[in-house]
Formats: C-alpha cells, sequence, structure tokens
C-alpha cells in the first residue's frame, strides 16, 4: 500500500520484499508448535511465524511432545557465552563459525549437516534468528527445531523480538555489540583490519565505508556488570575506531 501510494517512509523505506511462513505438508503439520517467543516447524521457508498448535489431524498418530525427546543445541558461536551457560549438564551442543553470516547461502546447509548428524529424533534449539534468509530451506526431519522468532540475533540478546522493536524505534542506525561478537573478532575494527591485510587500505577504507556508515550509536549489550567490565576495553578501542571514521555515538 505505501509503494502504490508512493509513500516510503521511516523503517518500511528499506525493505523490498514481504515473506510468509508455511509448513511443508498442511495436512498432517508435523511438528510445529508454539511456546512463547519461539516458534517450531518442519521446514522454514520465510520470516513471519505461523500460529499453531502440536498435534495430529483426526484419525492420524499424534506427533511427541517435545519433552519425550532428548535435547541438542545448534547455534552460532557468538551464542556460546550466553547460551552456553545455561545449558544443562550432558546435552550434545555444537557451536558453528560466525563467518557463515558472511554467505547466508551457505548457512542452511552447514545447519542441515548438523541436524541431520543427530543420532536420534530430538528437540534441537537452534541459536539462530533468521539470519539473512540464512534458514530458509532448513528442514527437520525426524527433530523438532526450536527457533528464536527473530530476525537476527541482535533481538536474542536485548531479550525478545518486541524489545528489539522498541530500541529500533526509539534508536534507530544503532550498531551492538556482544561479548560473543569481540570474542568472534566480528565487529568494524577487525573487520577494517583484516581489509587492509587482505587488500590494501584504499579498498579497506571503502569496503567499511559501504558496510557502517549508515550507523549513529554503537551499543554494548552485556548480562552483568562483570562482562560488561570485562568487555570494556576492547569495546572501547571499537567505539573509538567508529567515532573517527563514522562519527558514531558511543
Amino acid at each position: 500500500r505505501l509503494l502504490q501510494n508512493g509513500k516510503r517512509k521511516g523503517h518500511v523505506a528499506g525493505y523490498r520484499e514481504i515473506w510468509l511462513l508455511q509448513v511443508t505438508d498442511q495436512n498432517s503439520m508435523p511438528r510445529l508448535a508454539v511456546v512463547p517467543d519461539v516458534f517450531v516447524q518442519d521446514t522454514i521457508l520465510g520470516a513471519a511465524p505461523v500460529a499453531a498448535t502440536a498435534g495430529a489431524a483426526p484419525g492420524k498418530e499424534a506427533v511427541p511432545t517435545m519433552r519425550e525427546h532428548p535435547t541438542a543445541v545448534i547455534a552460532c558461536r557468538v551464542l556460546l557465552d550466553l547460551l552456553g551457560s545455561r545449558v544443562a549438564d550432558g546435552v550434545p551442543a555444537t557451536w558453528l563459525d560466525v563467518s557463515l553470516h558472511n554467505t547466508p547461502k551457505k548457512m542452511a546447509a552447514a545447519l542441515q549437516e548438523q541436524v541431520d548428524g543427530l543420532a536420534e529424533p530430538s528437540n534441537v534449539i537452534v541459536g539462530y534468528g533468521l539470519c539473512g534468509n540464512g534458514l530458509v530451506g532448513l528442514k527437520s526431519r525426524e527433530h523438532t527445531l526450536i527457533i528464536p522468532r527473530t530476525h537476527d540475533c541482535v533481538a536474542i540478546f536485548l531479550g525478545s523480538h518486541q524489545r528489539y522493536l522498541q530500541r529500533f524505534f526509539a534508536n534507530p542506525n544503532t550498531y551492538y555489540l556482544t561479548k560473543g561478537w569481540i570474542d568472534a573478532k566480528d565487529e568494524p575494527l577487525t573487520d577494517y583490519l583484516d581489509y587492509v591485510r587482505d587488500y590494501d587500505e584504499e579498498t579497506a577504507d571503502y569496503l567499511v565505508e559501504m558496510k557502517y556508515r549508515h550507523y549513529r550509536k554503537l551499543c554494548m549489550v552485556g548480562f552483568s556488570q562483570a562482562e560488561l567490565a570485562s568487555c570494556r576495553p576492547a569495546a572501547m578501542k571499537v567505539a573509538d575506531f567508529c567515532k573517527e571514521r563514522f562519527g558514531m555515538e558511543y
């Protein structure tokens, strides 16, 4: 409607597509459940979750509930501190390299390999959001996938998609830092140094301009004062770089 009326304002101006989520088999609704701010389904086809209740169609075998299967974790390494510290002893966990975000088309294949490698039907906590459509096409097979109802992991760190939207409208164009991203060296300063190493200063200047110039603020997200204190020296180096290069506030 906005495009038809020739109006493109605010947060809708940058979007070009709207995705809807579907279940592969609409008749049997396999392993589909909704829990608070988390969705579970067979095949990820888009960004918006379908509201449904786990169960079987009349006359069909009931789908086992999530509690009847063991739990496994497959997540991005940036969630290692946040999620890893909350995983019970004995729960198998796989932490995938953050560089998968640079090639979202390879993300689903990497995740699928891990899902298919599970020895028995499991409730799989997937530590990713939609992440640039990186989860599109991921299939659960005999497992149940439990995936945060978010576009990316920023909302996970902030607590929920709703909290992310509040922050987005109150402070648009904000770049978020966390301990996970600092440890993974996935932030503007390291990007720039890597570009200089791999190319040259002129190319590095161009690439970081294209990637980060639209951000106006830098925000460090931590889960305790101790964590913030331990990350502050590294965060301040990134903040000083971003302020000098892009005029970001910290």
